[in-house]
């Protein structure tokens, strides 16, 4: 007997027929991505309306990104594109830190 007990063959077989149908490989790939970048941005858009603070932590990590990817691209430099996300976190943190103590932090109530 060949085949694997419980049907997997047949299961295996519509998996990879799907997969197939599914696309391209730059597809599989961009539509993980989209989907991806499109939950970062729920998610940051959701902290906007908390605090000046927060504004300032989007703005200058958006910003850093920018400015990483543009290095990256132009001094062709890869593992930029790689720790630009990092780098731009941590200088977003320092940057909501400085403005929460600058007294742009959410008002006692």
């Amino acid at each position: 007997m060949t085949g694997s007990p419980g049907g997997f063959d047949l299961l295996r077989a519509r998996l990879l027929q799907q997969l197939r149908i599914a696309g391209s490989p730059a597809d599989q790939v961009i539509i993980p991505g989209a989907a991806l970048l499109a939950a970062f941005a729920a998610l940051t858009f959701r902290e906007l309306p908390k605090s000046p603070t927060h504004v300032i932590a989007v703005i200058v990590s958006a910003v850093v990104m920018s400015i990483c990817l543009l290095l990256a691209k132009t001094l062709k430099q890869n593992w930029l594109k790689e720790w630009g996300m990092g780098i731009s976190l941590l200088i977003g943190l320092v940057a909501a830190y400085f403005a929460h103590y600058a007294g742009l932090g959410m008002t006692e109530a």
